[in-house]
């Protein structure tokens, strides 16, 4: 054929596209084109083949993405629980902070109170052991002037 030398002529590419050439153009023989039927059927067969199981895989792909979907909305929807319920907990814990730390200024506060109110009893219950001290001294030394009277006494009778 000259339409074969034409630039836009269809030029034969891979072994299938050269039998095809050749039993369009009468080159080859029945047998070769009854093997390239049988070929072209077999291949044809096995593409309607995979093309019902690529549906069949896609159906299924359909169906786990649906379950994905849902678990993901679900997902999704425990996610914000739980930042509900985070947020409601980190108030809680800022409240009882507050709390703690009212309650620590307090003992704080009532802790210097007590250690002045020790300080002061302290330093009193050392004044009064000084003055009991005194008094001792007080009481020896009138105890000596009483034994001296009563010896003075006892010469004198």
């Amino acid at each position: 054929m000259e339409s074969k030398s034409d630039d836009t002529s269809v030029q034969p590419t891979g072994i299938v596209s050269e039998r095809v050439m050749e039993a369009l153009t009468g080159d080859g023989r029945n047998s070769d084109i009854d093997n390239l039927v049988t070929t072209l059927g077999k291949r044809l067969g096995r593409l309607e083949v995979s093309g019902e199981e690529t549906s069949f895989q896609s159906a299924g792909l359909v169906d786990r993405y649906g379950v994905l979907e849902e678990a993901l909305v679900e997902e999704h929807v425990a996610r914000e629980a739980d930042d509900k319920r985070i947020k409601h907990l980190e108030e809680v814990v800022e409240k009882l902070e507050k709390i703690v730390s009212k309650i620590e200024d307090e003992d704080y506060r009532d802790n210097n109170g007590l250690k002045k109110r020790i300080a002061k009893l302290e330093e009193e219950l050392r004044e009064d052991k000084e003055n009991f001290l005194a008094l001792i001294e007080i009481c020896l030394v009138t105890e000596e002037k009483v034994q001296e009277l009563e010896n003075d006494n006892v010469k004198l009778v």
